[in-house]
């Protein structure tokens, strides 16, 4: 059995990233390669906890039998949802208010004997709803040597919904962990010589 370990690939670069930015369903018409600049109006989220980034695909399917030998004729797809998850180490702006389902503004406030500051007021929803997204994933192969393998994820249509909690804890680090659905066709890119059709 020929093995080539050129086609395995590693990630966790320190130029792995992950952009989130508003809903945009033309993202996959805009973004059409490796090097195509993603839109300002995107975040650049920062650092990711080592547990790196989950493309998460979770499926079910109901096994439909016929009558001879109790056999499996058909399989059935029940259902089938796909997701990326990261937790967000970086207490950014944008990450803190679509997490919290939230509205921010500057103020002004007296603190101390000292001048006035700024000060963010971030007003946080008790029972938050679905945020629609747009991203894009930048992956690094860690284990190339000669040319650099790349991959990246544009993902036009994302759905932030399902939040988990917030720890403000001694020794730990606080963290945002994105659960997001995929909701539409999302396109990956790569150089991988492997990946590439004949």
């Amino acid at each position: 059995m020929p093995v080539n370990a050129d086609n395995v690939l590693g990630f966790g670069s320190d130029d792995d990233s992950i952009h989130l930015g508003p809903y945009d369903k033309d993202l996959a018409t805009k973004i059409t390669g490796l090097t195509t600049a993603i839109p300002n109006t995107f975040t650049d989220c920062g650092w990711i906890s080592d547990d790196g980034i989950k493309l998460a695909m979770d499926d079910s399917v109901t096994k439909i039998k016929g009558h001879q030998g109790h056999g499996v004729v058909r399989t059935f797809m029940d259902s089938s949802e796909t997701s990326i998850e990261a937790a967000l180490l970086e207490s950014q702006l944008f990450i803190v208010t679509s997490y919290l389902n939230a509205k921010a503004e500057k103020i002004e406030e007296q603190i101390g004997a000292g001048p006035k500051t700024d000060v963010v007021k971030i007003t946080a929803k008790a029972q938050r709803k679905v945020t629609l997204l747009s991203g894009v994933v930048d992956l690094y192969d860690t284990a190339s040597t000669e040319n650099v393998v790349r991959m990246r994820i544009v993902l036009p249509r994302l759905e932030l919904g399902e939040r988990g909690e917030i720890l403000f804890k001694v020794g730990e680090l606080t963290a945002y962990s994105y659960t997001l659905s995929i909701t539409s066709d999302y396109v990956i890119y790569s150089n991988a010589k492997a990946l590439i059709p004949a």
